[in-house]
């Protein structure tokens, strides 16, 4: 998942959090890692701080975790969040090889 938020403004900005759901039972997993970058013309985005996945893949149930990744406070009218997915369910999954879910519920930025 890319996402790029227009703030409009140049807006000081200190942290950004991503929710997420995984339910492997449903096909839908957390993404590896979420990576914040920031930029003013849109074009050239520069990277603020990345957050890896803990949740064991394989854990029961439907599990909500958001990923917080904050940085030294600057000024950026872009703010793009790169969610790296899996893609494909892991091997030991029922829907071995086929296409996995990822579910963002919010984007928060502080």
């Amino acid at each position: 998942m890319v996402a790029t938020i227009d703030l409009v403004d140049e807006t000081e900005v200190c942290s950004v959090t991503t929710g997420c759901l995984q339910d492997h039972r449903s096909w839908i997993f957390m993404p590896n890692s979420v990576a914040v970058f920031g930029s003013n013309d849109g074009e050239y985005f520069a990277l603020l701080g990345k957050t890896d996945n803990d949740i064991v893949q394989k854990t029961s149930g439907s599990v909500l975790k958001d990923f917080k990744v904050t940085f030294k406070p600057q000024k950026f009218r872009y703010i793009k969040i790169v969610d790296d997915n899996i893609v494909k369910c892991p091997d030991w999954h029922n829907g071995k090889n086929q296409g996995a879910y990822l579910f963002v519920d919010e984007i928060i930025v502080e």
